[in-house]
């Protein structure tokens, strides 16, 4: 059993992260390092979604990176990556209500 993950008005149960589901994620995460969210390119946004679609296409397969991407939103969006970290069992490196930059 996984620990929930809401956004964009679904709740998905984000079971904790294998090996590849971290390489994966920490491989995308690479690529928006240091990017700035009210900047984001096509590429950033790319690389954003491949972050998230690492770890809930295993709890839900039927979903597409173009439905998730649907639902991941702009606004907040440096808050909701060390959510979703912490729903895989990867803890960001933050203090508690820092907003971490992947």
């Amino acid at each position: 059993m996984g620990r929930p993950f809401a956004v964009g008005g679904q709740t998905f149960d984000v079971p904790p992260a294998t090996l590849g589901v971290a390489r994966r994620t920490l491989e995308h995460l690479r690529k928006v390092q240091g990017a700035d969210f009210s900047r984001l390119t096509p590429e950033h946004i790319d690389a954003l979604v491949e972050v998230f679609y690492a770890g809930l296409a295993k709890a839900t397969p039927a979903i597409t990176r173009e439905e998730l991407a649907d639902l991941l939103p702009v606004a907040g969006l440096g808050l909701l990556v060390p959510e979703y970290l912490r729903a895989l069992g990867m803890e960001p490196k933050a203090s508690p209500g820092e907003a971490v930059s992947p």
